[in-house]
């Protein structure tokens, strides 16, 4: 198993999932059980913004549709987070995805909901091993 710590000081990936809805949540940790990551759910971004700060993300997943903040917005915050040089960001999108504005909010990459789960964990894989490159 590669060690997908940018830092080199975790065997396994933290993962930020940032979603309101607790069966996204669900079912993207049960897609990347494969990984053996550390799963942090939050349903807000006020929520993901202090869990990015105590936790330290090798990556987070933000969708756009949150009750507080658009995941633009809350990717814009993360940007600029002490600490969190090497996070990568993917953006899931329930709408037609806008790839240039996720690129301009400060995204890694964009994946349009649906999506196939194989692609969710190709992209999140190579999310992983581009932050430890």
């Amino acid at each position: 198993m590669r060690d997908y710590s940018p830092r080199g000081s975790r065997s396994h990936p933290t993962i930020l999932v940032v979603d309101d809805d607790i069966y996204v949540h669900g079912t993207l940790a049960a897609a990347l059980r494969g990984l053996r990551p550390t799963i942090v759910a939050a349903k807000t971004a006020a929520e993901a913004l202090d869990a990015a700060v105590a936790e330290h993300p090798d990556l987070a997943i933000v969708d756009l549709g949150l009750p507080d903040l658009d995941g633009y917005e809350l990717t814009r915050r993360l940007r600029h987070l002490k600490g969190l040089r090497g996070l990568r960001i993917v953006i899931l999108s329930g709408y037609v995805p806008d790839r240039g504005a996720a690129s301009d909010a400060g995204a890694d990459a964009m994946l349009a909901k649906p999506f196939r789960l194989n692609e969710f964990v190709e992209t999140v894989e190579e999310q992983l091993e581009l932050a430890t490159a």
